[in-house]
C-alpha cells in the first residue's frame, strides 16, 4: 500500500493521521525532534526518526529531510504543521525529485497564509466581508477608532488556531492591546463588530503586519 513520512509526530493530531493511514494499510514513519513523540507509540507507527527542530533549525531540518528521502523510497511525504508546511512548499521542487508532496506552490501558500491578502482578494473578487482596517501604521489605530463600531476583533495576519485574536470591546481598550499583539505578531488587522450584539469569531478583526 505504500510507505509515507509524516512530520510532527508530536503533536496531538498527528496521532490521528498516523492511525487513519495505518489502518488503510499503509506504512507510516514518524519524525520529530523528541525521542518521546506521542505517535511514536502508536502501532500503526513502524518506525520513529528523530530529527532536527524545523521551528528552529529550518535549514537543518531540511537538509535532514532531503537525506532521509534520497535514501528510503516513500510514496508521500505529509508535513503537519505550519513550520513543515512552509519549508516544504519553499522546497517542493527539490523534495519532489525524491516523492510527493501534497502542498500548494509557494506563492499560493504566502497568499492563503496571509489573512490580510486573503480578505483583500475576497474584497477585490466582489464576495461579503467584516469592514476590516489593514494597519501599516501603529501610530494610526488610535485614529481609525472612531471609525469603529465596537466591539472589534484584533487578528493576526499570520497565526494558527486562536493565537493572537482579541475581542476589544470599548474604544480605550483599543491600543493598549493592539500594541500588545502587533509586539508578537506584527501589524495585526482589525474588523468592526456589531454593536452589544454577539460577536462570531470572524465578524471582528484588526490583523498586523508580519515580520518577514
Amino acid at each position: 500500500m505504500g510507505m509515507v513520512l509524516v512530520t510532527n509526530a508530536g503533536e496531538r493530531n498527528v496521532v490521528a493521521a498516523v492511525r487513519s493511514l495505518g489502518r488503510k494499510g499503509i506504512e507510516v514513519v514518524g519524525c520529530e525532534d523528541s525521542r518521546v513523540a506521542i505517535s511514536f507509540f502508536s502501532k500503526y507507527c513502524r518506525k520513529a526518526l528523530v530529527c532536527p527542530s524545523p521551528k528552529t533549525a529550518p535549514e537543518q531540518w531540511l537538509q535532514w529531510l532531503l537525506k532521509e528521502l534520497s535514501e528510503r523510497r516513500y510514496d508521500m511525504l505529509m508535513p503537519m504543521d505550519d513550520e513543515t508546511v512552509y519549508i516544504a512548499s519553499k522546497n517542493r521542487d527539490l523534495i519532489q525529485k525524491y516523492t510527493k508532496v501534497p502542498v500548494p506552490d509557494f506563492t499560493t501558500l504566502m497568499k492563503a497564509g496571509n489573512k490580510a491578502q486573503t480578505v483583500q482578494i475576497a474584497m477585490q473578487q466582489g464576495l461579503e466581508c467584516p469592514k476590516t482596517f489593514f494597519i501599516e501604521d501603529v501610530g494610526k489605530v488610535e485614529q481609525k477608532a472612531d471609525e469603529l463600531g465596537f466591539p472589534v476583533v484584533i487578528k493576526p495576519r499570520e497565526s494558527s488556531g486562536s493565537r493572537g485574536i482579541v475581542y476589544v470591546q470599548r474604544k480605550d481598550e483599543l491600543v493598549e492591546n493592539y500594541l500588545r499583539i502587533h509586539s508578537k505578531y506584527p501589524f495585526p488587522s482589525y474588523r468592526a463588530g456589531m454593536g452589544n450584539r454577539p460577536l462570531p469569531e470572524w465578524t471582528a478583526a484588526m490583523t498586523p503586519k508580519s515580520a518577514d
